[in-house]
């Protein structure tokens, strides 16, 4: 008993050191490119009662009624409220507060269980190193954290925990919807924990159909925003474009002459050495691929893989 409270102390020292990595360069005081147009959209949605529908600010969308949906309308608005209550302070506090939230949810994520704790602490300072270009006050943190979130019910209902027990997931994608667009990650990975279950078991069931029943209400819940089913269409079109891969940075490949990708490198080659010496269990290898895909096509994204990777790594008895 003695001997895991020691564990659990030193386990804790030492992710207060690796938060010291994403804090400080949150407190790099410079405001986001991004920030200045969310700002707008959050005052525009406050001065007009209602979302923006078409696009206001740019001179093609005066001149004509160009479409435009704001998925990230309610970060937009707690983004303008932070400014209207401390100017560019309060917008750094709010960043603060994102990246608090970022870390302590995969740092819980990768440092919840009991064994291999140096394993655990390693894949933790890894997988800390990719989220340092994530520390902007972007809507993408509440992806992470919901992903991570999501990532973690799949591996209890993996376990034999009853789906009855992460209902609490529904309301979660309602707010998720309503924040950031990626919210379909969190879907793909529950909808991947059910097939790989499936296929493992090679039959569909009770527990099985309790797990389909709830992805099926958490993707019904995800149109419970101002735009519906529309949002799927933005979804798509993201999905598909390839010119902005091309042009905007962060939807770019991840460039590893920048050291804070080289974490993901490592965390993928790490995990691949697992699954392979484990005899390539479906679940993990299809996660392992599925993250190193997405990270691999775009900088933004690096986390996923870095997650997913940890996830690998630190499930009990996953050491190679």
């Amino acid at each position: 008993m003695v001997q895991s409270t020691a564990q659990g102390h030193r386990a804790l020292f030492v992710a207060f050191l690796l938060a010291v990595l994403p804090a400080g360069n949150a407190l790099y005081p410079r405001l986001d490119e991004d920030t200045w147009w969310h700002l707008a959209t959050g005052k525009y949605i406050v001065e007009h009662r209602d979302v923006p529908h078409t696009d206001p600010f740019s001179r093609l969308g005066q001149e004509g009624d160009v479409p435009w949906v704001a998925y990230s309308w309610l970060h937009e608005l707690i983004l303008y409220g932070a400014y209207s209550a401390g100017g560019i302070g309060g917008v750094l506090a709010y960043r603060h507060l994102l990246d608090c939230l970022t870390f302590v949810t995969v740092a819980w994520f990768i440092l919840r269980g009991s064994d291999g704790l140096v394993r655990r602490l390693v894949a933790l300072a890894l997988t800390t190193g990719t989220l340092v270009p994530m520390v902007a006050e972007r809507p993408w943190h509440y992806t992470i954290v919901f992903t991570t979130v999501s990532l973690h019910a799949v591996l209890e209902l993996r376990a034999g925990a009853p789906a009855r027990r992460y209902w609490w997931l529904v309301p979660v994608y309602v707010l998720w919807a309503n924040l950031h667009i990626q919210f379909v990650l969190g879907l793909g990975v529950l909808g991947l924990g059910l097939a790989a279950t499936v296929i493992e078991q090679r039959r569909v069931g009770p527990q099985a159909r309790r797990w389909a029943a709830l992805i099926a209400a958490c993707g019904l819940a995800t149109l419970a925003n101002p735009y519906h089913a529309r949002l799927y269409r933005v979804v798509w079109e993201y999905a598909t474009q390839t010119a902005a891969l091309r042009i905007v940075y962060e939807l770019a490949p991840p460039d590893f002459t920048n050291w804070w990708n080289w974490p993901l490198a490592v965390l993928l080659f790490w995990a691949t050495f697992a699954c392979a010496a484990r005899r390539l269990p479906v679940f993990d290898t299809a996660l392992l691929l599925a993250g190193t895909v997405f990270s691999l096509r775009m900088q933004r994204d690096v986390w996923f893989g870095a997650i997913t990777a940890a996830a690998v790594l630190t499930r009990s008895g996953a050491a190679p």
